[in-house]
């Protein structure tokens, strides 16, 4: 359920960072509404980071909280703090899971783009496991929820003015 906080902080997210989540989103054939979600997801827009930038006990880097563990050139190498980057990575990420789990599985759209999303959080090793044991694509993400509450996000973000 979205609250107001929710909307606040994806106005916010629309507002700062609408332009480069649309270039983004154009440069990996990803939807701005679902790194929107994903980044509402991550850091709520940046609301919830410590004040160097970081979340998950300190492996999550900036807005789409990428991870030092699976991503330790980006985080040591790039200017991750940096929105645009951050963001782009995260869309250059988002694609490549999503490729990986079409070249898997024979899923329709939306399952492909939910599979894809809870890739993101858990990776795709996780989700192929979960597919191929009949589980529901969150089962293996946090709080198992993670690819709906995204979607719920990006939707709400759709309706924004």
């Amino acid at each position: 359920m979205i609250t107001e906080t929710d909307l606040a902080n994806l106005k916010k997210i629309k507002s700062q960072y609408g332009k480069i989540l649309e270039v983004a989103g154009e440069a990996y054939q990803v939807q701005p509404e679902i790194l929107a979600g994903i980044m509402m997801r991550e850091s709520k827009g940046g609301e919830a980071l410590d004040q160097n930038g970081l979340g998950d006990s300190g492996h999550g880097h900036g807005l789409m909280q990428i991870d030092d563990r699976s991503f330790p050139l980006f985080c040591s190498q790039c200017d991750w703090r940096n929105p645009a980057v951050n963001i782009l990575f995260a869309a250059f990420v988002l694609s490549r899971k999503k490729s990986f789990i079409q070249r898997k599985f024979n899923l329709d759209e939306q399952g492909l783009i939910r599979a894809a999303i809870a890739a993101y959080n858990c990776g795709e090793g996780n989700v192929q496991k979960a597919l191929l044991a009949g589980e529901d694509i969150d089962s293996r993400t946090s709080r198992q929820n993670y690819s709906r509450v995204v979607l719920e996000y990006a939707e709400a973000y759709n309706q924004l003015a």
